[in-house]
């Protein structure tokens, strides 16, 4: 027991790590939480996006993911700060890298998977979270200047076998020449 209680040694605690941790649970705090009253209607913009099992159309909030991995999203901040992650982004770019974003990402999926809120409000923020981080890529050129975006679904894509679409194809090319 001596060597128990010999070993234990007084941290000095950091003000900035407390006032961290003071922030964090205080916005813990002023998460709204469910209540029993039924939740407000859908506009009906998001109606038509939002998925059905028969539709076959391809929307922006359909390709949206609706869950969010914490340990994923942690292994990503913590590999960001790690002295390898640090390395790779000098060897590549010159500068150490600014991993707030991957922290950020990390504690809204600790904010939102915390079990307080139904599975609908929770695939609708992380949804809505998505859509922000995505926003925020869409500035500049990107490939959607080449490529005109699919708007329905390819039907049968893997139904048939490689020989039959090779025969089929040579089938319109011929009839075509005809």
């Amino acid at each position: 027991m001596g060597w128990l209680s010999s070993s234990k040694k007084a941290v000095p605690q950091n003000d900035s790590s407390n006032a961290e941790l003071q922030t964090f649970l205080s916005s813990l705090e002023t998460t709204p939480k469910p209540t029993d009253s039924p939740q407000e209607s859908i506009p009906a913009d998001e109606k038509e996006s939002s998925p059905t099992p028969s539709s076959n159309l391809i929307t922006p909030s359909t390709l949206l993911p609706s869950t969010i991995s914490c340990q994923a999203a942690f292994d990503s901040a913590y590999y960001c700060q790690s002295p390898g992650g640090q390395f790779m982004n000098v060897y590549r770019y010159g500068t150490l890298r600014d991993c707030r974003e991957q922290w950020k990402q990390f504690w809204f999926c600790m904010k939102t998977n915390r079990g307080f809120l139904g599975d609908e409000e929770r695939e609708k923020r992380v949804r809505e979270h998505y859509k922000l981080r995505e926003m925020k890529y869409r500035v500049g050129p990107s490939s959607e200047d080449v490529w005109k975006p699919r708007t329905r679904m390819v039907e049968g894509a893997f139904e048939r076998s490689l020989e039959e679409d090779e025969r089929m194809e040579r089938e319109q090319v011929l009839s075509k020449k005809s």
